[in-house]
C-alpha cells in the first residue's frame, strides 16, 4: 500500500521541529549555564520581586504591597523574556542565517521553535521568587491563591517573548536590539499595570492595550477579587499573535529581500 505523502511531509515536519526545539534548549543552557541560572539568574529575579513588593508597601500600604506583589511576577517575566531577542542575534553575528533560510523548514518556525526555553524558565523563577518574597513579606495566602494562575504567567510569558522578538527582528540590522529589547521591558513595567495602577495616566493605559502582560495580569488580579476574567486572557493570547504576525511578517521580508540581493545582514 503505498504511503501518504501528505502524512508523510506532515511527520517529517514535525521531527524537524522537535529536532530544533531540542537545539533551543541546548542554545539556551550554552548562553546560560545552570549555575548562571541558580547563582546569578535566579537571585535576581527573588532580589527584584522583594524590592517591588516593599516598594509598593511603602507608597501605597497594604493594598500597594499587595498590588506590587502581584505585579512583581510579571516584571521577572518581562525581564527575563527579553533574552529571546538573542535567538536571532545568535544567527546574525554567526552568520547562520542563509542556512536556515535554504532550510525545508520556514524560518520564522525555527527561530520560534528555539525560543521556548526562555518563557519556560521565566515563569519557574517567578514562581520560585514569588514564594520566596511571599515567605518573607508574609503574603503567602496570596502566593497559595495566586498557584492556580501561573499559566496565565506562563501566557505573559509567551507574549513577551513574542514582543521581544518582533521588537529584535525590526532593530538587528541596525545594531539597536539592546534598545529594543529594553524597550520592551520598560513599556511593560511602565504601561501594562505591573507597578503603576491603570486609570492614573490615559496615554499610558492606551499604550499597554497593545503590550503583552498588560492584560494577562489584569486577568489575574480580576481572579483574585472574584471578577470576570476570562475577557482579559483572550485579550491577551490576541495581542500575543499580533506580535507573532509582526515579527513573522518581518522574518518574512528579509527572506524575500535575501532571495533578491544575495545578503543576508539584516540591514
Amino acid at each position: 500500500m503505498p504511503a501518504n505523502p501528505v502524512g508523510s511531509r506532515w511527520t517529517d515536519s514535525v521531527a524537524r521541529l522537535l529536532s530544533v526545539s531540542r537545539f533551543g534548549l541546548t542554545e539556551f543552557l550554552t548562553l546560560n549555564p545552570p549555575v548562571i541560572l541558580l547563582t546569578a539568574l535566579l537571585p535576581r529575579a527573588v532580589v527584584q520581586a522583594l524590592f517591588f513588593t516593599v516598594l509598593g508597601s511603602v507608597l501605597g500600604g497594604p493594598d500597594g504591597k499587595e498590588f506590587a506583589y502581584v505585579g512583581s511576577a510579571a516584571l521577572i517575566i518581562a525581564v527575563l523574556c527579553t533574552d529571546v531577542g538573542e535567538v536571532p542575534m545568535a544567527d546574525k553575528w554567526a552568520g547562520t542565517f542563509a542556512r536556515i533560510r535554504s532550510g525545508v523548514v520556514h524560518p520564522f518556525a525555527i527561530v520560534a521553535a528555539r525560543c521556548w526555553p526562555y518563557p519556560v524558565v521565566a515563569t519557574a523563577m517567578a514562581t520560585v521568587a514569588m514564594v520566596v518574597v511571599g515567605v518573607v513579606t508574609g503574603r503567602t495566602s496570596t502566593t497559595v491563591a495566586l498557584l492556580p494562575w501561573l499559566p496565565v504567567y506562563l501566557l505573559m510569558a509567551c507574549t513577551t517573548g513574542a514582543a521581544t522578538l518582533a521588537a529584535t527582528l525590526l532593530a538587528v540590522g541596525r545594531r539597536a536590539d539592546l534598545l529594543a529589547t529594553n524597550a520592551v521591558s520598560f513599556g511593560v513595567l511602565l504601561a501594562s499595570g505591573v507597578f503603576l495602577p491603570p486609570g492614573r495616566i490615559p496615554v499610558v493605559d492606551a499604550v499597554g492595550t497593545i503590550l503583552p502582560v498588560s492584560h494577562g495580569l489584569q486577568a489575574v488580579r480580576n481572579g483574585l477579587e472574584g471578577k470576570p476574567w476570562v475577557d482579559e486572557v483572550i485579550a491577551e493570547l490576541c495581542v500575543g499573535a499580533g506580535w507573532t504576525v509582526v515579527a513573522f511578517v518581518v522574518l518574512a521580508i528579509q527572506v524575500r529581500r535575501a532571495l533578491r540581493l544575495g545578503i543576508d545582514d539584516f540591514v
